[in-house]
């Protein structure tokens, strides 16, 4: 197996930008992982608030939100 740290750079600045750069990289993940969570959290209590109105009733257009709410969940949670 390939040693890892031969993908290492020698010259210490060098080493420090590659450190520099993977920590940026590391920030942008983490902030876009914050954002996809607070989508799919504000999409599920849509959806809850969209189930609650149509507790006791049926609405065609509820029923409808409630199915496209569902859809978006899932295609960016995954499920």
């Amino acid at each position: 197996m390939d040693d890892p740290t031969a993908i290492l750079p020698d010259d210490p600045a060098a080493l420090k930008a590659m450190v520099t750069s993977l920590g940026s990289q590391l920030k942008s993940l983490e902030s876009a992982s914050i954002t996809r969570q607070l989508i799919i959290e504000t999409l599920q209590l849509q959806l809850a608030a969209l189930r609650r109105q149509t507790s006791g009733r049926k609405s065609e257009k509820l029923d409808a939100q409630i199915e496209q709410l569902e859809l978006k969940l899932e295609g960016i949670s995954g499920r």
